[in-house]
């Protein structure tokens, strides 16, 4: 599978290619890894996870216990402090920090 094209034209992962990336490439370990995915009326209209807590993965949507989540609402994936993957376009200034 190939990446898509951004905004300037660099090669482009989707959200659920990052999470498979993490959860079976090796090099993160998914117990560090937290997704940032939109949740309306969360303080900040958004809630995290790790994915380590996903217990399935179709092709629209994840799962984790009875909480099913779009891909196209995950904003942010990072791994151990380091910005893996972010949503085009969106304001990560909710983010306290990250590489």
């Amino acid at each position: 599978m190939e990446a898509l094209p951004d905004e300037e034209g660099k090669k482009r992962w989707l959200a659920r290619d990052a999470i498979n990336m993490v959860m079976w490439g090796g090099k993160y370990d998914p117990k560090g890894c937290v997704i940032y995915y939109i949740h309306r009326g969360a303080p900040g209209d958004y809630l995290t996870m790790r994915i380590d807590e996903i217990t399935e993965m179709g092709q629209m949507f994840f799962h984790s216990g009875d909480l099913t989540v779009p891909y196209h609402r995950i904003l942010a994936i990072v791994c151990n402090g380091s910005l893996i993957w972010r949503k085009i376009g969106v304001d990560l200034s909710f983010l306290k920090r990250y590489k």
